[in-house]
């Protein structure tokens, strides 16, 4: 677990009021119910549901039992075919031809989960699309101080590996980690793109945040570490945007964690729609 993310009895890095979290309860986690639940939610929208993209979130999903796994991905597209198939290549093989298509399967992990060919090759076996890795930064020695467990090269090597196989590679960033600063944190963004290791075709930006249930909220009560300010963090996102090639496609900036769990950091989730604004400026 590391020093920034919460352990409160869900899956790591959700807190139990998180939307994604509430429904997933509520269904007992079973993935069939909770991808017919957003179809129906959908549906009541009036939001076309003819193409779907699929995204499994929360936790480690790669080190969950194999059977499980399979059982989990099979169920996401037997919901989608509205009907129950006998494997998970015979509910990839109807859903070509489905009402609900899935024409993008995202699985979150992390880089040190994706070091083995035959992982890569289960996760193609899932008809995954794209893989989201947290990445968080690009520094050994901010990794060791968070208990991040892995280091720079897995970061490399997991890159290389989905790439090579065709998978389109997210990376979740972090700002404002302990022992970083607004400078370090826009050079790391530079070698983001510099560096032919990295360059990810998606991203995610997450300023850190003290969490109730994290280990970081031991350090911020005794004054040794502070995030960054709603000031801080926009203007250091701004600059970050400027640098960010067009081939790489910012999905999300802030995370969505309800109020209540918070204990210091932004607390503007709505943040991207200040910094498009002065961005178009």
């Amino acid at each position: 677990t590391c020093l920034y993310c919460p352990s409160l009895n869900v899956p790591q890095s959700y807190t139990p009021k998180s939307p994604p979290v509430l429904r997933a309860e509520r269904l007992k986690y079973d993935s069939l119910s909770q991808v017919q639940s957003r179809l129906t939610a959908f549906k009541l929208m009036n939001h076309p549901t003819s193409k779907i993209e699929l995204i499994i979130m929360g936790g480690n999903f790669l080190d969950y039992p194999l059977n499980y796994q399979y059982e989990f991905v099979k169920k996401c597209y037997d919901a989608l075919n509205n009907i129950k198939s006998k494997t998970l290549e015979e509910a990839k093989k109807r859903n070509e031809k489905a009402k609900h298509r899935c024409v993008a399967l995202c699985i979150e992990t992390r880089p040190d989960t994706c070091l083995k060919e035959k992982v890569i090759k289960r996760i193609l076996e899932f008809g995954c699309s794209r893989v989201e890795l947290g990445v968080q930064c690009l520094d050994d020695k901010f990794y060791k101080f968070v208990k991040r467990g892995h280091d720079i090269k897995s970061v490399v090597n997991a890159t290389k590996l989905l790439k090579n196989n065709g998978v389109k590679v997210g990376y979740h960033m972090m700002l404002g980690l302990p022992l970083s600063n607004p400078k370090k944190d826009f050079e790391m963004f530079k070698k983001l793109f510099k560096n032919s290791d990295f360059k990810p075709d998606q991203l995610k930006i997450y300023p850190c945040q003290v969490i109730k249930g994290a280990k970081l909220v031991e350090l911020y009560k005794k004054g040794k570490y502070k995030p960054y300010s709603k000031e801080e963090t926009e203007k250091l996102i701004i600059r970050i945007m400027k640098i960010i090639p067009n081939y790489c496609r910012v999905m999300r900036v802030m995370r969505e964690i309800p109020p209540d769990y918070l204990v210091a950091g932004t607390t503007r989730i709505d943040l991207r729609k200040d910094i498009d604004e002065e961005l178009k400026k």
